[in-house]
C-alpha cells in the first residue's frame, strides 16, 4: 500500500498542477496556488500529533483529498482577484482588501462545509474507526491551517508576484514568508499623506513660494542703498596751467543731501521690505488653500470610489441571483440582461473615476512639487472641522494687509518725490601750486537748488495719485472680502445643517433601504424592478451627502483663508 502511496500522491499533485495551469494559463499563479499543499500540509500533521495517530495509509488517502479541497480556496480568491484587474482596478493592493473581503464568506464556507463532513469520521468510536480517524483527523487540520494561511500567505504572493508592484525592500529568509510579505506592504502606505504633512511639503519644496522668499530677501538686502551718497569727485591737474611753469591743481568735491532725504528713502525701503513679506504670507496663503482643495476633493473622489465599489458588489450579487432566478423558472431574460447591464455600467463609472483619481494626485503633486502624483491618506476625516468667525480683521486677511502695505509705500513715495525739491550740497577742497609764488588752498561750499519745479511737482502729484488709488482699492478689497466671508459663513451653516441630516436621518435610512432591498431581491420577495427603484434611491442619498460635504469643505477652507492669520 504504501509503495502504491509513492506513486499516487506525486500522480495527484502533478495532476492538480495542471488543471491550475489549464484553468489560470499561468505557471506562476499556478505555483501561487499550489503553496495552499503545504500549507494544508501543516494542520494535517499537527492535528495528527495532537490526538496521538500515526501515520497510515488512511491518513495518506486524507492527505490527497485534502490537498484537493485545500486548492479550490486558492482558485476562488485569485481567481476574483484577476477578475478584479480585468475590470480595471489598476491597485493591486486594493484588488486585494476588496477581493479578499468579497471572497473571505465562500473561502470559509468551503472549508467548513469539508470540515463538517468529516467531522462524523473523526469522531467515530464503531468498527472500522480505526481507518476513519486518522483520514478525517488530516482533512479537518489541514482545512484549518490551508484556511487561515491562504487568507494571509497567498494575497502577500499574489501582491509579490504582480508586476506592477515595485518591491523596495527585501526582508531576511529567516524572518519567514508572512514577515517578507508585511515588510512589502509597508513602502507603499509610507508613501500616504495626511493634511498636515501635505501641506509642510507644499510650504517647503513649492517654488513659487521659495521665489516669493527671495523676493524677501532681495528687499532686505536693499536696506542699505538707502544711502545713496554720490561718489567723491577727486581731479587732479598738472602742467602749463598759468604759464610756461609746470604747476599742478588737486580738487576734491563730495556731494550729499539733507539728512531728511535719506530718513525719507529709509521709511520707504523698510515699506518695500514690508510689501515683500505680506506678498510672500499672501503667496502663502493661496499655496495652502489650493493643498486644502485638491486633498479635500480627492477625499471626496475616493469616498465616491467606495460608494461605487459597494454597489458593484451589490449589484453583482444580484447579477448572480438574477441568473439563479432564470435557471429556475422564476424570471426571464430580461432581468438577467438589466443587472448585468448595470453592474457593467457601474464598472465603466469605477474606471472613470479611478482616472479622475489619478488626475487629482497628480494636481495635488503639482503643489507638492510631485508631478508624478502622490498619495493620499484616505482613512483621514471626510469633513474639515469649522474655525472660522465671520468678521475680517485688517490684521488676519493677508490680502487686506498687503494691500495696506502697499498703501504705506506709496505714501511714503510722496514723501521722497517731495525731498527731491530740498536742496543738495557740495563739500569741496582745492589745492594748487604756481612754482614761483608757491601753493594755494580753499574750501570750497555749494548748493544745488531746483530752478523750475513743474517736473518735481508732477512726480509729487502722480505719487499721490498712486496713494489714492491704493487706499481706494485697499477700501474695495475690504468691503468685498467682508461679503465674500459673509456669503462663504451662511454657505458654511447651510450645508452643515444639511449635513447634520444626512449623517442624522438619511444615512441611517438608506443603509436600511440597502440591506433590506437586497435580502428580500435574493430570497425573492420582490422583484427586481423594485430593488433597483429602491436601491437608486439609497444610492444616490449617499451620493447628494458626498456632495454635500465637498461643498461644506470648499466653503470652509474658502472662509478660513479669509478671515484666518496664517500659521
Amino acid at each position: 500500500a504504501k509503495s502504491r502511496l509513492l506513486v499516487a500522491v506525486p500522480v495527484s499533485l502533478l495532476l492538480i498542477f495542471v488543471l491550475l495551469f489549464f484553468t489560470f494559463g499561468s505557471v506562476r499563479q499556478a505555483l501561487m496556488i499550489y503553496s495552499a499543499i503545504p500549507l494544508s500540509a501543516i494542520g494535517g500533521i499537527w492535528a495528527l500529533e495532537l490526538r496521538g495517530l500515526p501515520f497510515s495509509i488512511s491518513a495518506g488517502v486524507g492527505f490527497i483529498a485534502l490537498f484537493g479541497i485545500a486548492v479550490l480556496n486558492g482558485i476562488v480568491l485569485i481567481s476574483y482577484f484577476n477578475q478584479l484587474k480585468a475590470e480595471g482596478h489598476s491597485s493591486v493592493f486594493k484588488r486585494i482588501l476588496r477581493g479578499t473581503a468579497v471572497r473571505f464568506r465562500p473561502v470559509v464556507m468551503t472549508a467548513a462545509v469539508a470540515s463538517l463532513g468529516f467531522l462524523p469520521m473523526a469522531l467515530s468510536t464503531t468498527a472500522g474507526a480505526e481507518v476513519q480517524r486518522p483520514l478525517a483527523t488530516v482533512v479537518i487540520g489541514g482545512l484549518v491551517s490551508a484556511t487561515l494561511l491562504t487568507l494571509v500567505v497567498l494575497p502577500i504572493l499574489y501582491s509579490y508576484l504582480d508586476r506592477s508592484v515595485r518591491v523596495r525592500k527585501k526582508a531576511s529568509v529567516a524572518s519567514g514568508i508572512l514577515v517578507f510579505g508585511l515588510l512589502l506592504s509597508v513602502p507603499g502606505q509610507a508613501q500616504k499623506l495626511t493634511l498636515a504633512q501635505a501641506v509642510t511639503q507644499a510650504v517647503e519644496r513649492n517654488q513659487h513660494l521659495q521665489s516669493a522668499d527671495v523676493s524677501v530677501q532681495v528687499q532686505e538686502k536693499l536696506r542699505r542703498s538707502v544711502y545713496d551718497i554720490p561718489k567723491i569727485s577727486v581731479d587732479y591737474q598738472r602742467g602749463q596751467i598759468q604759464g610756461v611753469n609746470r604747476d599742478y591743481t588737486l580738487n576734491v568735491v563730495q556731494s550729499f543731501a539733507l539728512p531728511g532725504v535719506y530718513q525719507s528713502q529709509r521709511r520707504f525701503q523698510e515699506a518695500q521690505v514690508e510689501v515683500a513679506q505680506q506678498n510672500f504670507r499672501v503667496t502663502k496663503n493661496e499655496l495652502i488653500r489650493q493643498v486644502k482643495l485638491s486633498y479635500y476633493d480627492l477625499l471626496v473622489l475616493h469616498a465616491r470610489l467606495r460608494v461605487l465599489e459597494q454597489q458593484d458588489s451589490v449589484f453583482t450579487k444580484a447579477a448572480f441571483a438574477a441568473g439563479v432566478r432564470l435557471r429556475t423558472g422564476e424570471s426571464n431574460r430580461l432581468e438577467q440582461v438589466t443587472a448585468q447591464a448595470r453592474q457593467r455600467d457601474i464598472r465603466t463609472q469605477i474606471r472613470s473615476l479611478n482616472t479622475q483619481i489619478n488626475m487629482a494626485q497628480r494636481a495635488l503633486g503639482i503643489w507638492l512639487q510631485q508631478p508624478e502624483g502622490v498619495e493620499i491618506d484616505t482613512s483621514q476625516s471626510l469633513r474639515i472641522t469649522s474655525r472660522a468667525n465671520l468678521s475680517i480683521h485688517p490684521e488676519s486677511n493677508p490680502q487686506l494687509q498687503l494691500l495696506a502695505s502697499q498703501q504705506q509705500s506709496d505714501e511714503r513715495r510722496v514723501s521722497i518725490e517731495k525731498s527731491r525739491l530740498l536742496p543738495d550740497f557740495r563739500l569741496g577742497y582745492l589745492n594748487q601750486s604756481f612754482e614761483r609764488l608757491g601753493g594755494f588752498q580753499a574750501v570750497q561750499v555749494g548748493v544745488s537748488l531746483p530752478i523750475v519745479s513743474g517736473w518735481y511737482q508732477s512726480r509729487i502729484q502722480a505719487a499721490r495719485l498712486n496713494a489714492q488709488a491704493t487706499r481706494l482699492e485697499y477700501e474695495y478689497q475690504a468691503s468685498r472680502l467682508i461679503g465674500l466671508a459673509s456669503i462663504h459663513q451662511q454657505e458654511v451653516a447651510r450645508t452643515a445643517q444639511n449635513l447634520e441630516y444626512y449623517t442624522s436621518t438619511a444615512l441611517p435610512q438608506s443603509n436600511f433601504i440597502l440591506s433590506n432591498a437586497e435580502k428580500s431581491y435574493v430570497a425573492g420577495e420582490i422583484e427586481y424592478v423594485e430593488f433597483v427603484q429602491a436601491s437608486l434611491q439609497a444610492w444616490q442619498i449617499k451620493e447628494e451627502y458626498l456632495t454635500q460635504v465637498a461643498a461644506y469643505n470648499q466653503a470652509v477652507i474658502e472662509l478660513e483663508s479669509l478671515v484666518l492669520p496664517i500659521e
